[in-house]
């Protein structure tokens, strides 16, 4: 396991150098993640297969031939029963991990919209903030330079005369 995922890593380097872009995802040892499992795919198939034949063996009993041909889709049923519980365990324990994903989503998703109600009281604030400061700006510039002089140096006498209290 780990020398792939060091594989996965090297692969990845190599591509971010001709593609910048490319992000690699987080290491399911990490994120405690499960794979669905590759056998669950192919398991799949071999079910479907095997109702065919299952079908078709209960499809072809006759009145001529009918003990041999329930025989067959006995032994098939037989073998085939134990693999779809098997199978079906399997995603159900698949189908449950998947509901937790979700419901871990769906409590992230209600933290991002409180976390975006946040961001957008603040950028309301900031742009009030904004505001005032460009009101009193345009107010400082209509006061002539000399005036403003004359008034700075006023302010800093009746500060230097709170300070010596």
């Amino acid at each position: 396991m780990k020398k792939l995922s060091i594989w996965q890593d090297k692969i990845h380097a190599c591509m971010v150098e001709r593609w910048n872009f490319f992000e690699r995802g987080i290491s399911a040892m990490k994120t405690r993640r499960k794979h669905i499992p590759q056998w669950l795919y192919k398991q799949a198939q071999n079910l479907d297969r095997q109702q065919k034949e299952i079908t078709t063996a209960i499809d072809n009993i006759s009145g001529l031939n009918s003990n041999k041909k329930k025989a067959e889709a006995i032994k098939t049923l037989s073998k085939w029963f134990p693999q779809v519980l098997k199978f079906t365990a399997e995603v159900n324990r698949s189908k449950k991990y998947i509901d937790t994903l979700k419901k871990e989503i769906n409590e992230m998703e209600g933290t991002v919209d409180r976390q975006s109600k946040k961001i957008m009281e603040l950028h309301v604030k900031n742009s009030f903030v904004e505001q005032t400061a460009k009101k009193q700006e345009r107010l400082l510039s209509s006061i002539p330079k000399k005036e403003l002089q004359l008034r700075e140096k006023d302010i800093k006498d009746i500060i230097k005369g709170l300070n010596e209290r």
